[in-house]
């Protein structure tokens, strides 16, 4: 998937490789990010904010909503209702 971040045409997956997959982990350890989440972790709740703020210039807890509920969501960032 491609998108528009001004004039830069860049693809979600070349961001998502720049940031280690250990760093999320122990940022999400030091801050107990995931002490009371369930269903929303930290690394889900990151991949969430970029992919929004990528894709639009106006971000709201609905449109939030309604991208973590698509299908194309959960393809791209490997999530399924049960593995949470």
């Amino acid at each position: 998937m491609i998108m528009i971040f001004k004039e830069h045409k860049t693809n979600i997956q070349q961001i998502l490789r720049l940031i280690p997959d250990n760093l999320l982990s122990k940022l999400a350890l030091s801050t107990k990010v995931d002490y009371y989440a369930k269903v929303l972790q930290g690394e889900r709740l990151f991949y969430l904010l970029l992919y929004a703020i990528l894709k639009s210039e106006r971000i709201s807890l609905r449109y939030l909503e309604d991208i973590f509920k698509t299908n194309h969501f959960k393809f791209l960032f490997n999530y399924s209702p049960c593995s949470a």
